[in-house]
C-alpha cells in the first residue's frame, strides 16, 4: 500500500515538474517568425521607401503568436524602420524556403508576399498605395476628342482629277 501511494506521488511530482519546466523552455523560444534579407532594390512599403541592404523582418510578438503586423529593422535588428499590416497566406505546400516576392512597376518594387521555410503560411502585402495608382493609370484608356476637317489637298486632287478627264473626252 505505501509502495504504491509512494509511486502515485512520485509520479505526480514528476509530471508536475515537467509541466513546470516544460512551459520556460516554450517561452524561451521565439513564438513569432523571423526573417533576415538582403534587399538588392529600393522597395516601397506603404508610404515609406527602404534603401538596398540588410533587414530583419519580424512578426510583431503576440500572446497569441498570429500578428499580422510585420516590424521591419536594419542595423541587425536594432534600428526601427516601419511596419506594414499584411493579408494572411496559406499555401497547401509547406515553403521549403524563406522567400519575399517582389512586384514592381516600372522600376518601382514592392513586396508582394513572404513566404516562411516550414510553415504553410505567409503574408501578402497590399500593393502600397502610390503605385496602385500608377497601375490603375497604366491599365486605364485615355480617350482625346478630335474633330475631323476635310482636307483641301484631297478636294484639290479629286478636282484637277476631273479636269484632266473631262479634256481628254473633249
Amino acid at each position: 500500500m505505501k509502495t504504491k501511494l509512494f509511486a502515485t506521488t512520485a509520479g505526480v511530482a514528476a509530471l508536475a515538474l515537467t509541466m513546470w519546466i516544460t512551459p520556460a523552455k516554450v517561452q524561451g523560444q521565439p513564438m513569432y517568425d523571423r526573417i533576415h534579407v538582403n534587399l538588392p532594390y529600393s522597395i516601397t512599403l506603404g508610404d515609406k521607401t527602404l534603401q538596398p541592404g540588410d533587414y530583419t523582418i519580424q512578426q510583431l510578438p503576440d500572446q497569441g503568436g498570429g500578428s499580422r503586423v510585420l516590424l521591419f529593422y536594419t542595423d541587425n535588428g536594432m534600428k526601427f524602420e516601419t511596419s506594414a499590416m499584411t493579408i494572411p497566406a496559406l499555401d497547401v505546400n509547406t515553403a521549403r524556403d524563406t522567400k519575399l516576392i517582389l512586384g514592381h512597376i516600372g522600376d518601382d518594387y514592392y513586396i508582394n508576399k513572404i513566404w516562411v521555410q516550414g510553415k504553410d503560411y505567409g503574408y501578402e502585402l497590399p500593393m502600397p498605395k502610390a503605385l496602385k495608382d500608377r497601375s490603375n493609370e497604366k491599365m486605364t484608356e485615355t480617350t482625346v476628342a478630335a474633330t475631323m476637317t476635310p482636307s483641301t489637298d484631297t478636294q484639290t486632287a479629286t478636282t484637277t482629277a476631273t479636269q484632266t478627264a473631262r479634256s481628254i473626252t473633249t
